[in-house]
């Protein structure tokens, strides 16, 4: 057992990946109290790489540094457009900013991007003078309706066309439920129970110790009944330790997922490819890449394999790298240098050299 914790160690903390940063999960939603004891564990063992849980790094970072750069863009094309005058382009650019964050869990700061997103778009379109300029601040409003605006970053008129805002329209009651380890957010915050909200979109956003983010995206309408609802968190990881399968976002650049199966198994996923403990790459079947699949096949199709049409090719190759191919040859060669010495005449028939 110590030989293959020093072969791990090499594998993950080698000269080839020394800055690595080693996330710790289960294949199942455990708790938090659990991945901690894992991440101390090999903590102990080696200090100058950063060992945490999945849970604690995605409750921190719900979404990847690309994303993020990317939404950071849109904000800034749409702030620059918006100084500019250019209110049209704003709009624009705050409507894709809109539609990129709506799939992502607006927690842990990106909440506060959607609202000041949707104000914007609210600004916008009352600067253009367009009909659904109202909506648009009621829908502002909906997802923060305490929500105190900075001076820094809106105008006086924007600030006291917010704070006029206070809805007449009957709240709905929400009541959301999930396992018991789950960190349940409503328009980024924690969600305690039941929750009264305006009509209006709203998010939630949840997350287990070894599940990764489970979103859900839903509108309240004016008068509606109470709503109830059930989030099961969905696992990082399916399958068994000789066949698991990861399922969650793509990991940031030089970091390993730990899965600890059970005390007797583990696994590392990295780079899209699984390994032992011990640093032995490992295949199952149903994670082979499209550089492993036989060469001159196509995908199945209806549960058969279709050939190529190198398929003629694909023949010849093989019998030129067959070693009896070339002892013919060998032979042939040798057969007609006898021959040719033995004849009286250097002239060749013509009907050889066609």
């Amino acid at each position: 057992m110590k030989k293959v914790l020093i072969n791990f160690f090499v594998f993950v903390f080698g000269v080839q990946t020394l800055a690595s940063d080693i996330w710790v999960t289960t294949p199942k939603p455990s708790t938090q109290e659990k991945l901690t004891e894992i991440s101390e564990k090999y903590k102990l063992q080696m200090r100058d790489n950063d060992f945490t849980s999945s849970f604690d790094h995605l409750i921190g970072h719900p979404t990847s540094q690309a994303e993020m750069a990317i939404i950071l863009d849109l904000d800034s094309m749409a702030r620059a457009a918006a100084l500019n005058g250019a209110f049209k382009k704003a709009s624009e650019y705050y409507l894709k900013l809109q539609k990129k964050l709506k799939p992502l869990p607006n927690v842990s700061g990106l909440e506060k991007i959607v609202l000041s997103t949707r104000i914007s778009l609210a600004h916008m379109a009352t600067m253009l003078k367009q009909p659904q300029a109202e909506n648009l601040w009621n829908e502002a409003h909906s997802w923060a309706p305490n929500a105190v605006l900075s001076s820094e970053e809106f105008s006086p008129a924007v600030i006291l066309q917010f704070s006029k805002l206070v809805t007449k329209i009957k709240k709905v009651q929400v009541k959301i439920k999930s396992t018991n380890e789950a960190f349940i957010f409503v328009d980024g915050q924690r969600f305690q129970k039941t929750i009264s909200l305006e009509p209006g979109h709203h998010q939630v956003s949840v997350l287990a110790p070894g599940s990764s983010w489970t979103i859900r995206n839903f509108e309240i309408k004016e008068g509606q009944k109470p709503l109830e609802m059930f989030i099961q968190p969905v696992s990082l990881i399916r399958g068994t330790c000789e066949n698991p399968k990861f399922q969650g976002t793509e990991l940031p650049p030089k970091t390993k997922l730990l899965v600890v199966f059970d005390s007797d198994c583990s696994r590392i996923y990295s780079e899209h490819h699984w390994y032992t403990i011990a640093g032995v790459r490992t295949e199952p079947k149903s994670n082979l890449s499209d550089d492993l699949k036989p060469q001159g096949e196509t995908e199945p199709l209806n549960g058969q394999v279709v050939s190529s049409q190198s398929s003629k090719r694909n023949f010849f190759g093989d019998l030129i790298r067959s070693g009896w191919f070339w002892a013919g040859v060998g032979a042939a060669v040798i057969g007609t240098i006898v021959i040719t010495s033995n004849q009286t005449t250097t002239t060749v028939p013509s009907h050889t050299t066609q």
